[in-house]
């Protein structure tokens, strides 16, 4: 079984060609999850959910139109501990859903099972 590389400090994750890479720190950072989910959005189209949970700063909504307009589904948590971040994101006005963690994962098993009743 090969491992995981060890990603660098100046590095990001990116997905390219349905596979995880690294590339150079862009200005701004830290947006890792800005830039991934826009790599997300751009490779993967309407079949992107994104899920933004608890954490500090905005990491990640500047993502969110990039993935509505590619027709994704957005989520955010309701209730964080830390909430910047999902606040960050509902505030975008491109979050579809904002549920609590355990409202997310019953929905986000109801999309693997193609059952949208999930998200009412």
């Amino acid at each position: 079984m090969k491992k995981s590389p060890n990603f660098e400090s100046d590095s990001q994750r990116i997905l390219a060609n349905a596979a995880v890479s690294t590339a150079s720190k862009p200005k701004g950072w830290p947006n890792a999850l800005t830039h991934f989910l826009l790599s997300l959005a751009k490779a993967k189209g309407a079949r992107v959910v994104a899920v933004i949970l608890s954490g500090m700063d905005g990491d990640g909504s500047a993502a969110l139109a990039a993935i509505k307009s590619e027709g994704g589904m957005t989520f955010a948590q309701l209730h964080a501990a830390y909430d910047s971040t999902p606040v960050s994101a509902e505030e975008t006005g491109h979050v579809d859903f904002i549920l609590s963690s355990a409202d997310i994962t019953k929905a986000l098993l109801g999309i693997a099972k193609n059952d949208s009743s999930q998200l009412e």
